[in-house]
């Protein structure tokens, strides 16, 4: 009897009023973040990334031995490709702190992006090695992405709600990709719809980019 009164209690019992106030800031915060342009250029940067990551994961080895490559060689190669933005990564912020904007990085990532998915696409058998290097690079603006939330936040409250639109956001945006890429590839005699898709959003990321990273607060 007395374990639920004192349960009673708990759930009963007001907030404490510095837990209501960090709320009601970050609801605040939350709200002036979705009528900021910047933030969902960030947002869009950050889940285009993840888009293609998600369907690099996922796809690339199919897509490799329908190329007619060894099943064995398809695994290599995304275990190379998963390698890359985690070595990248410990770069990556070191260079966004020095660097006035972080653009011209997530343009040549773009060019790589672009570039490997080409390769893959019209010549597979010439250089797979080189195009899954790209590949890799170019997926690897995602620390990046993490990086430019804290450092174009103005305030702990406003990183904390920049981290939670950015990658709730994305991861969102980021969930489609396998599943878009899945059903264009089933719907269609020919691989040129799957790869526009993907070279299109390279190019959007590459658009949004020059905002997302602009120096000053979001």
């Amino acid at each position: 009897m007395g374990v639920a009164v004192w349960v009673v209690i708990a759930v009963l019992r007001p907030a404490p009023r510095a837990q209501v106030s960090a709320a009601v800031a970050g609801g605040n915060e939350l709200l002036r973040l979705v009528k900021t342009r910047r933030a969902w250029a960030l947002m869009t940067m950050t889940g285009l990334t993840s888009f293609n990551n998600f369907i690099l994961f996922t796809w690339l080895p199919t897509l490799l031995t329908r190329s007619g490559f060894d099943p064995a060689f398809a695994g290599a190669m995304l275990a190379l490709v998963t390698a890359i933005p985690l070595v990248l990564g410990f770069v990556l912020p070191f260079l966004a702190q020095k660097m006035h904007t972080a653009s011209p990085i997530v343009a040549v990532f773009c060019g790589c992006l672009a570039a490997g998915y080409l390769g893959l696409w019209l010549f597979p058998a010439a250089a797979p090695v080189l195009w899954t290097v790209l590949l890799g690079i170019g997926i690897s603006t995602f620390p990046l992405a993490l990086t430019l939330i804290t450092l174009r936040s103005r305030s702990a409250e406003a990183s904390a709600a920049l981290s939670g639109f950015v990658q709730g956001g994305g991861y969102l945006m980021a969930a489609t990709g396998p599943l878009v890429f899945a059903f264009l590839i089933q719907s269609f005699d020919s691989m040129w719809p799957a790869y526009a898709v993907v070279l299109v959003s390279t190019a959007v990321k590459f658009a949004v980019s020059f905002s997302a990273c602009r120096p000053g607060s979001i």
